[in-house]
């Protein structure tokens, strides 16, 4: 399948980190899925945004993104939030559903979707703007 890349640019990108987890702790790898940017810069790990506060498709992409994650039943969270895995290919997995979902579903803003609710029907062939602000 193939990656989801958002209109800004950042890519879904599976990353193994050694991490040690609690005081005493053995050195652990884990899997984690990061929005990258394609000039090589590491981007947040999934599940690290929580509270979003603008209508702007980035943040419907990370809540999709987030609550694609928390269905995993091999998925573990780490003290601030990240969603991470014990094995590649369980990442592996979780990353082509949230590509699936992403592709699937439309980002609408809420306007859009409040209006809609109320009968509204979308001139042929319009795109809500990304609205970032």
């Amino acid at each position: 399948m193939e990656n989801y890349t958002s209109h800004d640019g950042t890519f879904l990108d599976v990353v193994s980190e050694i991490r040690n987890f609690g005081d005493n702790s053995i050195p652990t790898k884990i899997w984690l899925i990061r929005w990258d940017y394609n000039d090589g810069f590491p981007g947040v790990v999934v599940g690290m945004r929580q509270q979003l506060y603008s209508d702007s498709k980035s943040d419907w992409e990370v809540q999709v993104a987030n609550a694609t994650m928390s269905l995993s039943p091999t998925v573990n969270r780490t003290t601030i939030g990240e969603y991470y895995f014990l094995c590649e290919a369980d990442c592996q997995e979780a990353k082509v559903a949230i590509v699936k979902v992403l592709q699937t579903k439309e980002w609408l803003p809420r306007w859009a979707l409040a209006a809609k609710s109320e009968g509204w029907i979308s001139p042929e062939g319009w795109k809500p703007q990304s609205n970032e602000y």
